[in-house]
């Protein structure tokens, strides 16, 4: 039950590909940030706006709920696709012992 939260945390913290693992880490915390950005976040910000359309009186609550939505949803969509670019710039191509700066 615990399973992607393992492997996010993995993926976060770089760790490599074990023998147990079914999938990378980085593909697990991937594919459960995009199930997130589909089925929570996407639906809660449509059901929002649906909700600020047919009231007539917008209060600050509201406002700060659909903007932390679309919020979320941006951030989602930008770590996601920056994620790639973040684990190769990581990466030394010397090898993992060598200094980044002098080789």
């Amino acid at each position: 039950q615990l399973n992607p939260l393992v492997h996010g945390l993995n993926a976060w913290r770089g760790v490599e590909h074990s023998e147990d693992d079914t999938f990378e880490p980085f593909t697990v915390f991937l594919l459960v940030r995009i199930l997130e950005l589909i089925f929570e976040v996407l639906p809660e910000s449509v059901l929002q706006l649906f909700v600020i359309y047919q009231t007539e009186k917008v209060s600050p609550t509201m406002i700060f709920s659909i903007l932390s939505s679309i919020g979320s949803a941006a951030f989602i969509m930008t770590d996601s696709s920056m994620m790639n670019e973040r684990n190769e710039m990581s990466g030394q191509k010397r090898g993992p012992h060598s200094n980044p700066f002098w080789g």
